[in-house]
């Protein structure tokens, strides 16, 4: 599971030693810090906000392309 949040987020070519592949050494590996909700009630919590914010993100996209809101 890591592996794929670490390979498919490509958040970790920021830290990364200058290879073809990125690569995480171990060093740089051990000082990250994951931090899981402790409950289910957090983790629902959590999912709900999330799921608000990409619908509210998705509709102010659709209002600037459609033209409803413009910038200045």
């Amino acid at each position: 599971m890591l592996y794929y949040l670490f390979e498919y987020s490509g958040w970790h070519r920021s830290i990364s030693g200058i290879t073809a592949t990125p690569i995480i050494s171990r060093a740089v590996f051990a000082d990250i810090e994951f931090h899981v909700p402790s409950t289910l009630a957090e983790q629902q919590a959590i999912t709900t906000k999330l799921t608000k914010l990409r619908q509210l993100k998705q509709g102010m996209m659709r209002d600037l392309l459609t033209g409803r809101i413009r910038l200045a």
